[in-house]
């Protein structure tokens, strides 16, 4: 079967069959853990369980609390459902290469080649098991019902104030596409950002991206997207030190002294040649703003994902800790996306 809309007929008429009055409880009951834990939707923003996927899950197992004991211990590349029984108990080789990367395989009942998983993302899976074995340790009303999520503008700012790092949005126009199209765009950027941050000695302790949600066909203008690094290095001195080969290794080592004399001094520590270079960027904001700064070409080439760096392009801006915070006092959803970063927690 090509698409989900082919499937859903078949999805359909499977679970009739398969899913009792009493299991549907059941279901609900899983539906109801995995959205207060935040893993309940497939689509590329959360990237955990499907309606169908809980339903599976709970013919598998027979109910919520089955499931619950036996997820607790599972371990990535490990599970393998297949309720069907489609594969005899083991995966062709060519599935194996096809879900390799994959947390979990549940193969679909009328699509054997399908896993139902798939968008169930490395995090989720390892958070789910963790809820599982908090819950089977302890019992609560609160894993499906939680306190409600409330962004307290005082405490944000507090956080922020005692973690002594340096918070930076990179805040544009939200590129006018479906949200399974976005969000990975926002992620694979993100970690480019990241990753050339640490080229230059930036330290980047942890990123995480947000945008303003746009209704089924509604345009995407006036709204924004943000990609945000927390850094634990921003400021640089002026000059670094690079650590060559022993002077022992005599081709390397001349090759060494030839490169580095010309931009500084060199010198021997230990055994080896030492080098002492001027830095070309010596603060975190100016080199992103450079980096973000390129023509559209050179930002695709450097990794950005294609529609956001489309968007940046075109023009963006970054917005940094008070301004952060002012930010968040006039958009409730931004402070929401602020508490939350600042209070995670595995469970």
């Amino acid at each position: 079967m090509k698409s989900a809309v082919d499937r859903t007929p078949f999805h359909n008429r499977w679970i009739s069959r398969n899913l009792s009055k009493k299991l549907s409880g059941e279901v609900r009951l899983l539906k109801r853990f995995a959205k207060a834990l935040g893993v309940y939707g497939s689509d590329t923003r959360v990237q955990g369980f499907s309606g169908y996927l809980c339903e599976l899950l709970i013919v598998r197992y027979g109910s919520f609390e089955a499931l619950v004991r036996e997820a607790a211990g599972w371990e990535p590349g490990k599970v393998f459902i297949d309720v069907q029984n489609h594969h005899k108990g083991k995966l062709p080789d060519g599935l194996k290469k096809k879900f390799e990367g994959q947390p979990m395989v549940v193969i679909d009942p009328v699509d054997r080649n399908r896993n139902v998983a798939a968008a169930f993302s490395p995090a989720n899976f390892a958070r789910f098991i963790l809820a599982c074995e908090s819950f089977m340790k302890k019992p609560s009303i609160g894993f499906f019902f939680p306190a409600p999520r409330k962004a307290d503008l005082n405490k944000i700012r507090k956080t922020m104030l005692s973690r002594g790092s340096k918070f930076i949005m990179v805040k544009f126009q939200r590129p006018d596409v479906i949200d399974d199209v976005l969000w990975p765009q926002l992620r694979r950027t993100a970690k480019r950002l990241k990753d050339i941050m640490l080229e230059y000695d930036f330290l980047v302790l942890d990123w995480a991206v947000h945008s303003d949600f746009s209704g089924v066909g509604e345009p995407a203008k006036g709204l924004s997207s943000y990609i945000m690094l927390e850094l634990g290095v921003w400021k640089l001195p002026r000059i670094r030190k690079v650590t060559g080969p022993p002077v022992f290794i005599r081709p390397r080592a001349a090759e060494f002294r030839k490169k580095y004399q010309k931009l500084g001094k060199v010198w021997v520590e230990d055994d080896r040649l030492v080098a002492e270079v001027k830095r070309e960027w010596l603060d975190a904001v100016e080199k992103l703003r450079d980096s973000l700064s390129d023509p559209l070409k050179d930002l695709k080439a450097k990794g950005i994902a294609s529609h956001v760096a489309e968007s940046v392009a075109r023009g963006f801006r970054l917005v940094e800790d008070d301004a952060i915070l002012r930010s968040c006092s006039k958009d409730s959803n931004l402070a929401l996306f602020m508490s939350e970063y600042l209070e995670r927690s595995a469970v």
